[in-house]
């Protein structure tokens, strides 16, 4: 399910569905795959570029760990999907023309 508009969309589980399954944990990123979380981090940055690591990861999630989103990220800049520009806590994410 979703609610709001453009940049501020939120999506959300159905709270019906998880009654009906008696599910009984709280929902969360923390064992998201990486595939997902790489396609978040690609669609964050359709929006948001040029975006830190850091600014990314307060939008995707806090939740997942800081050290799994930057694998995540060094695999995109790895494959040509995103660009890493500047050094240390200059460094910023973009999406690639490729």
């Amino acid at each position: 399910m979703s609610k709001g508009k453009t940049k501020a969309t939120e999506y959300f589980v159905n709270p019906e569905l998880l009654k009906n399954l008696e599910f009984k944990g709280k929902t969360d990123l923390k064992k998201i795959e990486s595939h997902r979380l790489e396609h978040l981090i690609l669609e964050d940055l359709k929006i948001y570029a040029p975006s830190s690591k850091s600014d990314i990861h307060v939008r995707i999630g806090v939740e997942i760990h800081e050290k799994k989103l930057k694998r995540s990220i060094d695999k995109l800049v790895d494959e040509e999907k995103i660009i890493k520009t500047g050094q240390k806590r200059g460094t910023k994410y973009e999406l690639s023309d490729k």
